[in-house]
């Protein structure tokens, strides 16, 4: 089992996408680096093959939480 849900560094994303690169499994990544999923280094590709290594580390997580309240 990998490492409970949360966010990756930039570097480990990198890394990522070059170990697929250089022809790696989605599954022998995941092992490799202790992901929470596999299917977290298939978004990451997604995002590498929309706009290279810049979309891959963009955070768009957007805002968290609960809207500020107008006054």
């Amino acid at each position: 089992m990998g490492i409970s849900k949360g966010t990756y560094s930039n570097d480990l994303k990198i890394k990522a996408i070059k170990l697929l690169l250089e022809g790696k499994s989605y599954i022998e990544i995941q092992k490799l680096l202790n992901l929470s999923s596999s299917y977290t280094v298939r978004n990451w590709e997604k995002k590498f093959k929309k706009g290279g290594f810049e979309e891959l580390v963009k955070d768009d997580r957007g805002i968290i939480g609960r809207p500020k309240k107008i006054k």
